[in-house]
């Protein structure tokens, strides 16, 4: 594992852990025994560490949407996979460790003051949103789902119930 991955697993840990404005880069640095040096080769400073922890947790979740949507379950299983996939997990990718998912979190304390943040997230909400319309326009076509439901309106109230837990 390089210094950066280091870094940005470490960071990630106490991000979630004690929150962004709680974590020093002095507590990264302690965590993972990287030189300040090293930490400044890779980042501009701690924000910009928090930049590259949300990209990964966004590419982790992405990938995690791709499987359900793309296999030839039924529309109602990919439903299900995609709400599995998405809920809080623990940072490893295990069984969540009863914290709040670590992701909204961090996005809500900072994408106020960070117009990158604000954009990784939207990024993320849009890609959760359109594998669920495309998931409900299939179980809709299909007859799976009732009949007259709307895939937009219906990825939106899904995403927001899934916002809402994630937050939780």
């Amino acid at each position: 594992m390089t210094n950066r991955d280091r870094l940005v697993l470490a960071a990630g840990e106490l991000f979630h852990r004690r929150g962004y404005a709680a974590t020093s880069v002095e507590d990264i640095l302690e965590a993972t025994g990287v030189a300040r040096s090293n930490f400044y080769y890779h980042f501009e400073g701690k924000l910009d560490l928090a930049r590259a922890v949300l990209r990964r947790w966004v590419e982790d979740f992405e990938a995690q949407l791709d499987d359900p949507v793309r296999d030839g379950a039924s529309p109602s299983e990919r439903l299900r996979e995609i709400f599995r996939r998405v809920r809080p997990r623990g940072l490893d990718g295990g069984p969540h460790d009863g914290g709040p998912c670590p992701f909204g979190p961090l996005a809500f304390e900072l994408a106020p003051h960070d117009e990158e943040v604000r954009a990784v997230t939207a990024e993320f909400l849009d890609a959760l949103s359109e594998a669920l319309r495309e998931v409900i326009e299939r179980g809709a076509a299909s007859g799976e789902f009732a009949a007259g439901v709307e895939p937009e309106p219906a990825a939106r109230v899904a995403l927001a119930a899934l916002q809402g837990a994630l937050l939780m």
